[in-house]
């Protein structure tokens, strides 16, 4: 029999629903067999396209990379922009399920150019819905709102209504995730009249995500009984969701069981609760299961049951860790903290903890996308020059073909040139994601500020006027010693004590996001010079001024400094011969930051005309940070190398109250 006639055979058997998972495996492991070897390119790279899409439906993660990385690597052998668009797009995906971002970023962006090179139209939408999702799933709101606009307008034109509802519930997580409720329930009740389109049995398991979407919106807005009634139309007449999505009816009932304990309605309670736990635990869905044991704890101390509410508790605390969700773990440390009076103190400190470590994640996060940036402009002005270097030699051979030497020339320039351009191919979809994160920052800070301005205003407008009016009401109950007057006096004492955790709660928040990005960018510098104490043996002396206000230093000139504190380091260790080196961050008399960079190594003529790349770019990155950058230089007498960067204007237009 032949190969191709034995893989023919091989699909029609994964097609059996009485398949275990097991038995499905074993036949795709066969046929990426039996696909290797076809000695027709054409047809192995379709049989392992087909077979990495069969691999992501039946969740076997490591056979999607392993078919995916053979994929890749014959398409670029021939060059074929179908097949390594696909190869990228199964990569994207498996990265994005293993939370790698970063490359699931790098290989949605490739995959993204080359569907679009060869106008696939329907594979390019969906890649950037698959990038959106991503993007929501670090916080990169606005770039995920974009692709998903992109991909929705595709969608609309070919009426594909089962992509429209997945691209609306999308847009409505995302700006519910912004508090923008009105704006989500719009896109959730757009997704839902798509939905409704849909012809086929799919529609109510479709609407019935739907429904559950704007019942946990409306959860949010602490709207409870609006957000049961959602429920109970998301589990559709006899509960025929059960059978249809087990996985979506065990999250309404145990969001509809939720919004029943807020309003004290103990109707089915707390056998709602369970039977959601039922469902996920044999679905071994442990992120679920995690959030049922903490809303049983949370059941069980409204009811005064403390020995049940921190049974729950550690059982949330214990399974969250197992999981490693970061912020399972921290909502389980905070229920624990509530049952468990005595240690609250100890899940506190662990809760602050984690709640600093994830800060500082994701801002190395956004370091990252900064270093990819960077790196990507060294390799393109390195590309710059190797161009202008291969139209000398173009023309060279052109006049040495005459004289028979110009094959030599033309086949190194040819080498040298593919290496380059592999190289800058790498990093072009890196430069597209940092483009995109960077250019949305702004928006996001100017975001930032006006939530700032909102809570001041909150405070003087709500909390402040509160406060006069409960003093108000104890002066008037002040010589009144009635049980009545008593009675009021308690309840106006715990008002106070509800205004006071609200002030707390808003003091932190507006505290906690400066520190973490000053002693990250800090961190960044001390990283890089513990490097360098590790690769050169001359003594290292920094002196940081501590009265630096390093938020009035923008993010573009953060960058720019470490680059020319890293290029310059780098010239010491290849040249100075230096062994004594000092690094100085201080404010000049005009109160602009300086970096002083300075050793006794042997020097050079620093009045040369002629400059290398490296301190061009030093200069460039200066005048892009609206600084100076100098070095002095004497053969013999070491080197002295000054930044100066102006900090931000101060904002003067502030509300006051």
């Amino acid at each position: 029999m032949k190969i191709s006639d034995s893989i023919t055979k091989g699909y029609k058997k994964i097609e059996n629903p009485k398949l275990s998972t097991q038995q499905k495996k074993e036949i795709l492991d066969s046929l990426f067999t039996l696909t290797k070897e076809l000695q027709n390119p054409k047809l192995r790279k379709e049989n392992l396209s087909k077979l990495a899409n069969y691999y992501f439906a039946n969740y076997n993660q490591k056979d999607v990379r392993k078919t995916s990385i053979q994929l890749l690597r014959e398409a670029t052998e021939t060059k074929d922009t179908l097949y390594l668009a696909h190869a990228n797009r199964y990569l994207a995906s498996d990265y994005r399920e293993r939370e790698i971002y970063d490359s699931a970023f790098y290989h949605y962006v490739k995959a993204e150019k080359f569907y679009k090179a060869i106008n696939d139209k329907e594979n390019y939408a969906y890649v950037l819905y698959s990038k959106a999702y991503a993007q929501h799933l670090i916080g990169e709101f606005n770039g995920a709102e974009l692709n998903l606009s992109l991909a929705a307008n595709y969608y609309k034109s070919v009426n594909d209504y089962q992509n429209l509802q997945l691209i609306y519930n999308e847009q409505g997580r995302v700006a519910r995730d912004l508090r923008e409720y009105d704006r989500a329930l719009e896109y959730f009740n757009k997704a839902l009249e798509n939905a409704k389109k849909i012809p086929n049995e799919k529609e109510e398991s479709f609407s019935s995500i739907c429904l559950s979407n704007i019942g946990v919106v409306y959860q949010d807005m602490r709207k409870y009984n609006e957000a049961i009634n959602y429920y109970k139309k998301a589990l559709y007449p006899d509960n025929k969701l059960i059978n249809n999505n087990p996985v979506l009816y065990s999250n309404v009932v145990d969001n509809m069981a939720f919004c029943k304990l807020q309003i004290k309605d103990f109707t089915q309670l707390p056998d709602l609760f369970y039977e959601a736990l039922q469902i996920r635990e044999t679905n071994k869905n442990m992120f679920a299961v995690t959030n049922s044991y903490m809303n049983l704890s949370k059941y069980y101390l409204k009811i005064n049951q403390i020995k049940e509410a921190k049974k729950y508790a550690f059982l949330a605390l214990s399974t969250s860790k197992k999981t490693g969700v970061v912020r399972d773990i921290m909502g389980a440390l905070q229920q624990a903290s509530e049952v468990d009076v005595k240690n609250a103190f100890k899940y506190s400190e662990e809760y602050i903890a984690l709640n600093d470590s994830l800060q500082i994640l994701e801002r190395k996060n956004k370091d990252h996308f900064a270093r990819i940036q960077l790196e990507t402009d060294e390799i393109i002005q390195e590309k710059g020059v190797i161009e202008k270097e291969k139209n000398y030699i173009l023309v060279y051979l052109f006049i040495s073909v005459l004289f028979g030497i110009g094959v030599y020339i033309i086949k190194n320039q040819i080498a040298k040139t593919k290496e380059l351009e592999y190289k800058q191919a790498q990093q072009k979809a890196n430069e597209d994601i940092y483009k995109l994160i960077i250019s949305q920052q702004s928006k996001i800070d100017e975001g930032k500020d006006v939530e700032r301005k909102r809570i001041a205003k909150e405070i003087h407008d709500g909390l402040l006027g509160r406060i006069f009016g409960l003093r108000f009401n104890l002066d008037s109950l002040n010589y009144d010693n009635t049980p009545e007057a008593i009675q009021h006096r308690l309840q106006y004492i715990n008002e106070l004590k509800i205004i006071e955790n609200d002030l707390r709660e808003i003091s932190h928040e507006l505290s906690r996001e400066n520190e973490s990005l000053i002693n990250n960018f800090l961190a960044i510098v001390n990283n890089l010079l513990q490097d360098q104490k590790k690769i050169n043996t001359a003594k290292l002396t920094v002196n940081i001024d501590k009265e630096i206000n390093w938020d009035n230093i923008s993010n573009v000139s953060k960058i720019n400094i470490y680059r020319i504190l890293q290029e310059s380091l780098q010239n010491i260790n290849k040249y100075a011969q230096a062994t004594l080196i000092k690094i100085e961050f201080f404010k000049d008399k005009n109160s602009n930051l300086v970096l002083k960079i300075s050793d006794n190594g042997i020097g050079f003529n620093s009045n040369k005309k002629s400059k290398g790349i490296g301190i061009k770019n030093m200069n460039s990155r200066a005048k892009e940070s609206g600084g100076i950058f100098e070095i002095k230089s004497e053969k013999g007498k070491g080197t002295v190398s000054v930044l100066v960067v102006p900090f931000k204007k101060a904002n003067n237009k502030d509300e006051k109250h």
